[in-house]
């Protein structure tokens, strides 16, 4: 038994050294996101109601309508109420500030997003 599990230590490992690369490509792909839509601020932001929540994609409206109830949160708010990762709702965060519908502030450490009234 233990001589089928020496087997596997190698390919294991390699399996994890390739994960723990990929994590680090997506935190530089994520940050280089985040740059990029804080650097095109959004002056005024765009009231949205039912109908441009429908013709949002699909993944999107989800975050729309939970943002909408929160009002203002953060992503882990977000995430906390759809189910979905954090990170996966900090991109379609970051999605709604670039389309105009949400804006975002940092507070400390933690970034809130929020929609128009």
């Amino acid at each position: 038994m233990s001589e089928s599990l020496g087997m596997l230590k190698e390919p294991l490992e390699k399996i994890v050294s390739l994960l723990e690369g990929i994590d680090k490509k997506l935190d530089f792909i994520g940050a280089s996101v985040s740059r990029n839509i804080e650097q095109t601020p959004r002056e005024e932001i765009r009231p949205i109601d039912v109908h441009e929540v429908l013709n949002l994609q699909g993944h999107l409206q989800k975050t729309a309508l939970t943002l909408m109830g929160l009002e203002k949160a953060s992503a882990d708010e977000v995430s906390a109420k759809t189910g979905r990762g954090r990170a996966v709702e900090s991109l379609y965060l970051n999605q709604l500030v670039q389309l105009g519908y949400a804006k975002k502030e940092r507070v400390g450490r933690v970034v809130y997003f929020s929609v128009a009234k």
